[in-house]
């Protein structure tokens, strides 16, 4: 009886729990079927916590009939609103009647179970939009270059200051230019400097 007791409660919490971790450890995020494969595990540890409930409480009945039957009957006669197998259940979780707060005790650790994987599950969810979030920001990107290379015929380049600037990578060598208000030279090895005073500083390819 006390075996099939803490079985029953904590069958529930160890499904969720590895139903999560499963969830949490596969390679979900980025795939297009996300949200199906966060929850294919889930869902089929779930029903087979359940499965395990009902096998245990028909376990539990077979054990124990027809003495349960009788009961039920009794309490039936009485009043109680509790179908069959709640009423099974709540034989199991109370220690037939004697420790109704047992009931309560497992309640509450299936509700914080739920509550932790519903924590992971939400994880999983703000990794996967952080993750198409960069994805689109990098597409935006790789199209931006692309334009700029492609049509405007610029790259970004980045000035001793830090500042990135577009300059025209088919500048001619060794003529400088202005652009923006500064005097920029390409060399013949494609290398850019910005104008400093009476000098140049180099400056480094931008992203």
């Amino acid at each position: 009886m006390r075996t099939m007791m803490k079985t029953l409660a904590t069958i529930g919490l160890l499904a969720i729990g590895a139903g999560t971790a499963s969830a949490q450890g596969m390679n979900c995020v980025g795939r297009p079927d996300f949200d199906a494969c966060v929850m294919a595990p889930v869902q089929r540890l779930q029903q087979q916590n359940a499965a395990s409930q009902q096998q245990l409480m028909q376990n539990y009945v077979a054990q124990n009939s027809p003495r349960i039957q009788q009961e039920y009957a009794q309490a039936r006669n009485q009043g109680t609103p509790l179908s069959f197998e709640q009423f099974v259940y709540w034989r199991i979780m109370t220690r037939n009647g004697a420790d109704p707060g047992n009931l309560q005790r497992a309640q509450q650790d299936q509700f914080n179970g739920l509550q932790g994987a519903n924590r992971t599950l939400q994880e999983g969810y703000a990794t996967q939009r952080q993750y198409m979030q960069d994805n689109s920001r990098r597409s935006t990107e790789a199209v931006e270059n692309w334009t700029n290379g492609a049509i405007r015929g610029v790259s970004p380049y980045v000035g001793p200051n830090g500042g990135q600037v577009m300059l025209p990578y088919g500048a001619p060598a060794n003529q400088p230019f202005n652009s923006g208000g500064q005097v920029y030279v390409r060399d013949g090895q494609g290398n850019f400097f910005v104008r400093q005073g009476n000098g140049w500083a180099p400056m480094a390819a931008g992203r």
